[in-house]
Order: structure tokens, then sequence, then C-alpha cells
């Protein structure tokens, strides 16, 4: 009976201890510190000219709400418990847009499919992301390519189309500082549309 009773416990044992949930580790969520937008202009300054900025498309597994790493070996790690505070789609568009609008230019960057009032729109910047990762050797990789149309007579010709790579170094390792490289990737990818756009808006009227 002694037998019976010690086996009776354990097998009591052994199915509470299966019922027991298992411990959930924290999830982190992640955004950028986006800049402060001078956009509180309103649109009917002659010397501004209008461009719209288009939803950003990040394609492939660098779209996944988990932050995304290559490993040595290859392989992508997607870091489940370490995610984007909303659809990096999104993140990164609000970020360029706000970005783009930091500092005073000749250029004023709306969202696509907002009215620009008396401003007709002279530009707009298209942008596509391949990799929005974490690499080997601690770094964040931001690649891609961003086309720039201007409208002339009511419809949109293409003008530019611009690959982009920048790889940028973590101060540190951690997921907060691998956010912080793509922000300053971001910010590189910012400088470059801003560049081209100057350039082709000067070639263009002369």
């Amino acid at each position: 009976m002694r037998a019976i009773s010690i086996i009776t416990t354990a097998c009591t044992l052994l199915i509470l201890s299966a019922c027991t949930p298992t411990p959930v580790s924290d999830t982190y969520y992640y955004q950028f510190n986006t800049p402060l937008s001078n956009q509180g202009v309103v649109f009917n300054s002659t010397d501004k000219h209008a461009v719209l900025v288009k939803n950003v498309d990040i394609v492939g597994v660098s779209d996944s709400p988990a932050l995304v790493q290559v490993l040595d070996s290859g392989i992508t790690h997607l870091a489940n418990y370490h995610q984007w505070a909303s659809n990096p789609s999104k993140l990164v568009t609000q970020y360029i847009l706000a970005a783009l609008n930091h500092d005073e230019s000749q250029f004023i960057f709306t969202p696509s499919g907002k009215s620009t009032k008396s401003i007709g729109p002279s530009w707009v910047v298209d942008v596509r992301i391949d990799q929005l990762v974490g690499i080997k050797s601690n770094q964040a990789a931001l690649t891609g390519v961003f086309y720039l149309y201007q409208f002339e007579n009511s419809s949109k010709e293409l003008k530019g189309q611009f690959s982009f790579g920048f790889e940028q170094a973590l101060s540190h390792e951690g997921f907060p500082e691998l956010v912080k490289s793509h922000q300053l990737n971001l910010d590189k990818l910012v400088a470059l549309i801003r560049e081209k756009l100057s350039l082709m808006e000067s070639t263009d009227s002369q």
C-alpha cells in the first residue's frame, strides 16, 4: 500500500508540474527617437517646393515585427522578444518624413495623399528597403533603393534611381544599440535623399 501511495503522489506531482505555466520572458518594444519636425508651416509659400514622400516599402524578412539579425553562419534570426513598437514600414516612414522636415530647406516634405493646398507637388520620393538588419561584427545594415519622380504637366516622370547601402557599428552590444545604429543609417539615407533632390532641382531650374 505504501508503494502504491508513493507512486500515486509522484504521478500527482508530475501532472501538476505539467500544468504549471512556463514563465514567459518580457518582450521589449522599440521605436526611433524621431527629431522634431518643422512642418508646422502652412502650404502657402511660393518659394517652397512640395515633395510627396510615399510610404516606405520594406520587403522580405526585414518587414518582420521582430528585430532581425543575420548571424555569422548566415542564418537569419528573428528576435521575438525584441520587437518594433509598430509596423516597421510605418515607423521608418514617419522617421524619414520628420527627419527630412527637421531642417529648413527649399522643400516641404509631406506624406503621400495629404493635400498641399496652394502648392502643387513638384517631386515624389519613393523608398524601398531590402535590408534593415543587424549583421555580424556588431553592425546595423540598411540597403535598398529610392526613386525620385517629378511632376510635369500633371504626369509623374522618373528622374532618378539611387541604390544605397549603409553600415553602422554599434557602440556596444544590445538591441537598444542596434536600434540607435539603424537610426544613424536612416540619417545617412535622409542626407542622401536631400543631396540628390537638391541637385536635381538645381539642374532642372537652369
